[in-house]
């Protein structure tokens, strides 16, 4: 149950309902009755949004979240022309463009690789919604100007979802990330302390290898299993995978490679490997 809470009530599970909404209007096979439930789990989402933001007083999230690689892929490209690296291909136009949405020049100069928190702190959504065209236009000239920067950045904010080892924020698993934003003083009380703490020590020094590079079994049973659905032709579960496939491209997008983020399909990792083997009727199979 937490982890289908965690997926929906975020602006990834919004999405995810979304465009499996879409997909079941468009394939008209799949039954009516899914896309009733669809509807009145997006309507729940709304419901519930509404009532946090209005009863606790709390500002709507700001959509910039889902452009934290393409942000980052720019503020490393600055980041490396303010480094003086030579082989970087930027202009100075495109550097006051860069900061038009990024006006920090300390975030760009203590760049972080691996974690698009910072920029986003600062990013000027307000900017970007002005002038899209613009600034569309500025990213895609930094990609093709410097394709090999954008991407090693995008192997540097991925690689910890396949390799929870790579992570540099283990230690998150097991605390609050942002303490003092707890109006509410919520606690965490362990029933077995002794346990919590060993844990901890295990995150800390990097222990519990196995579990950590099996973490990550999720995202790549996630694309195996969709390619064999689709080699056998299977709509019956291609439209079970749906959720996993898109929830797992949007957490891709989001500003850092979490734990608690890949939840959801760790959570599901017994059930993506199992579908892999059942069998269905002709009349499932996409014609």
């Amino acid at each position: 149950i937490s982890a289908l809470l965690l997926c929906l009530f975020r602006n990834i599970g919004t999405s995810m309902v979304l465009l499996l909404l879409l997909l079941c209007v468009l394939c008209k096979q799949w039954k009516k009755g899914i896309i009733g439930v669809l509807i009145g789990v997006y309507l729940l989402m709304g419901v519930f949004s509404f009532i946090c933001t209005s009863g606790f007083h709390l500002e709507q999230s700001n959509k910039r979240e889902l452009l934290s690689l393409p942000m980052q892929q720019m503020a490393f490209v600055a980041y490396s022309a303010l480094e003086g690296d030579g082989a970087v291909q930027v202009t100075e136009e495109q550097m006051e463009a860069v900061y038009e949405l990024i006006p920090d020049w300390k975030v760009l100069t203590e760049f972080v690789p691996w974690s698009a928190d910072p920029v986003k702190s600062v990013f000027q959504t307000d900017v970007l919604a002005a002038n899209p065209g613009k600034y569309l236009k500025l990213y895609f000239q930094l990609g093709m100007q410097n394709p090999r920067y954008y991407l090693f950045e995008t192997v540097r904010m991925l690689e910890s979802y396949f390799d929870m080892m790579r992570n540099q924020n283990l230690h998150l698993s097991m605390e609050s990330s942002f303490p003092n934003l707890n109006e509410f003083g919520i606690t965490l009380r362990s029933k077995l302390p002794g346990y919590y703490n060993y844990l901890m020590n295990c995150v800390m020094r990097q222990r519990m290898t196995v579990f950590w590079r099996l973490s990550g079994i999720g995202f790549w049973l996630i694309g195996i299993s969709f390619l064999f659905d689709l080699f056998r032709r299977s709509g019956a579960m291609l439209l079970v995978r749906m959720p996993f496939l898109f929830y797992a491209v949007g957490i891709l997008f989001g500003p850092v490679a979490l734990l608690r983020y890949l939840f959801p399909i760790l959570i599901a990792t017994p059930l993506l490997f199992g579908t892999m083997f059942l069998k269905e009727s002709a009349e499932e199979k996409v014609d």
